[in-house]
């Protein structure tokens, strides 16, 4: 059997989702799915299509003076990543890590917190506590009630923000022998996180919102996770921002450019 390039298979995607295929490129676009995590991506994409249009072009019920939204408004959310369930997931280590009760504070909250977001390692982790994620309200960060009762009251939390850009963070947690610390962070709409390098690695979930790093896409409940010395600036391409809990490895990051000089 011969399988589909990701150029062939995205091309046939609709033809495959209507069941329009003929057998033989049916099975070699099975087979394609089977071995791609990005064009499974974007076949779950396509299927939230239909679901993302009804909503946007149904009128409130409160509202009803207030017509459907456009059709570029829609696309605009499609194209933002909404309409997924989380795609990136923590690695079988680390499972392994939680399970056996040797992850730290900050990577046990996060695997907890991917857990309530993401049905299929809910299943595949049926033993494990999972913390579902909340709305956001108002200004209030949107962290799962059973994450926070495992943190330090929020009252004694001390936010920083980064100059000139209206991004905040918070060190909600800290090893007192300076190893791994446990991060909130706030990006607003169309704004980056300043780049920065990381001196040990970093694992993130995304509480809200979504993140674009690169040629990467995330939103709630993806596991984000960079190398040590890896480099990023990460951008919120959501309406509301976004908020992000991440874990940082001893010695954190450090800015480039200016802003090297506060740290």
């Amino acid at each position: 059997m011969i399988l589909f390039s990701c150029e062939h298979a995205t091309e046939r995607m609709t033809d495959h989702l209507e069941g329009a295929l003929p057998w033989p490129k049916r099975l070699a676009m099975w087979g394609h799915l089977a071995l791609c995590r990005a064009c499974r991506a974007f076949l779950r994409g396509l299927r939230e299509v239909p679901l993302l249009a009804r909503e946007a072009f149904q009128e409130p019920a409160f509202a009803p003076a207030v017509g459907g939204a456009s059709l570029d408004a829609v696309l605009g959310r499609i194209h933002a990543g909404e309409g997924r369930g989380p795609a990136l997931h923590p690695e079988a280590s680390q499972w392994e890590a939680l399970r056996k009760g040797h992850a730290d504070l900050p990577i046990k909250v996060l695997l907890e917190t991917h857990l309530g977001a993401c049905a299929a390692c809910r299943l595949a982790h049926p033993e494990l506590p999972a913390h579902a994620l909340v709305a956001v309200q108002d200004d209030v960060p949107p962290i799962p009630l059973g994450v926070l009762a495992q943190l330090p009251d929020p009252k004694a939390w001390t936010w920083y923000r980064q100059l000139l850009n209206g991004s905040r963070s918070a060190k909600l947690w800290g090893d007192a022998d300076g190893g791994a610390g446990l991060w909130l962070t706030f990006v607003p709409m169309g704004r980056r996180f300043p780049g920065h390098s990381h001196t040990g690695q970093e694992a993130a979930v995304l509480l809200a919102g979504w993140v674009r790093d690169g040629l990467d896409l995330a939103g709630p409940g993806d596991f984000v996770q960079h190398e040590a010395s890896s480099h990023h600036a990460p951008e919120a391409t959501s309406q509301d921002g976004c908020w992000i809990l991440a874990r940082l490895g001893p010695g954190g990051f450090r800015f480039s450019g200016w802003r090297r000089i506060f740290g």
